[in-house]
C-alpha cells in the first residue's frame, strides 16, 4: 500500500471489496443480461480500484512519470501539457455525465432502472478522480487535497452511492408491466 498512509489505503480497500461483494449481489437478483452485465463490470471496476489501492500501482505511475519528466528535462514545463490533459479529462468526465443525462431513467422507471443510473453516475465520477489524480496537476492537486479534502468526499461518496445502489437494486423486485396492469394499485 504504498505511496499513501497504509490504515486509509486498507479502509479504502476494505470499502472497494465490500461494493464488489454488493455488485455481486445485484448479479445474482438481476433479471436482464444487461442487468447482469452492468453489475459485473461495476463490481469488476471495484475489485480492480482494491487491487490497485493495495499495490500501490496508481501511486507508482504517478511517480514513474514525474520520475521520466525529470530524466527528460520536461518537469518544470509539465503544466504546458498537464493543463490541456486535464481540460480534456474534465470536458470527457462533463460529457459521460452530460449522455447519462440524457438517458436517464423515465420518473416511473422503478427502483432498479435508478439505482443503475445514480450507479453509472457515480462510476463515472470515481474514474474521473482517478483521471485527475494521475493527471496530477498543480491547480487540479489543491482542489483534491486541499483542505476540504474532495479527493476523499468523491471517492468515499461515489464508492457508496454504487454500493446503495447495488443493495438496493439487489433488495427492489420491479414489477414487470404485465404486472403492473394486473395491480394496477400496488406499490412497486
Amino acid at each position: 500500500m504504498a505511496g499513501s498512509h497504509p490504515v486509509l489505503a486498507l479502509a479504502a480497500c476494505g470499502m472497494y471489496v465490500g461494493v464488489a461483494v454488493a455488485c455481486c449481489f445485484a448479479v445474482r437478483n438481476a433479471m436482464s443480461h444487461g442487468s447482469r452485465r452492468f453489475w459485473m463490470v461495476a463490481g469488476a471496476f471495484f475489485f480492480v480500484l482494491a487491487v490497485l489501492r493495495a499495490s500501490g500501482i496508481e501511486y507508482a505511475i504517478t511517480d514513474a512519470l514525474r520520475e521520466h519528466l525529470y530524466r527528460e528535462g520536461a518537469y518544470e514545463s509539465r503544466r504546458e501539457f498537464q493543463r490541456p490533459l486535464a481540460a480534456g479529462a474534465f470536458v470527457l468526465i462533463c460529457a459521460a455525465l452530460y449522455l447519462f443525462y440524457l438517458k436517464r431513467p423515465a420518473p416511473k422507471a422503478g427502483v432498479r432502472g435508478w439505482s443503475k443510473f445514480w450507479a453509472m453516475i457515480a462510476i463515472t465520477v470515481m474514474a474521473g478522480v482517478i483521471l485527475m489524480r494521475l493527471i496530477s496537476f498543480h491547480e487540479l492537486d489543491r482542489l483534491l487535497y486541499g483542505p476540504v479534502r474532495m479527493n476523499w468526499v468523491l471517492d468515499i461518496g461515489s464508492t457508496l452511492v454504487v454500493a446503495a445502489s447495488a443493495v438496493r437494486f439487489g433488495k427492489h423486485r420491479d414489477a414487470s408491466p404485465s404486472d403492473r396492469r394486473r395491480y394496477p394499485g400496488s406499490v412497486h
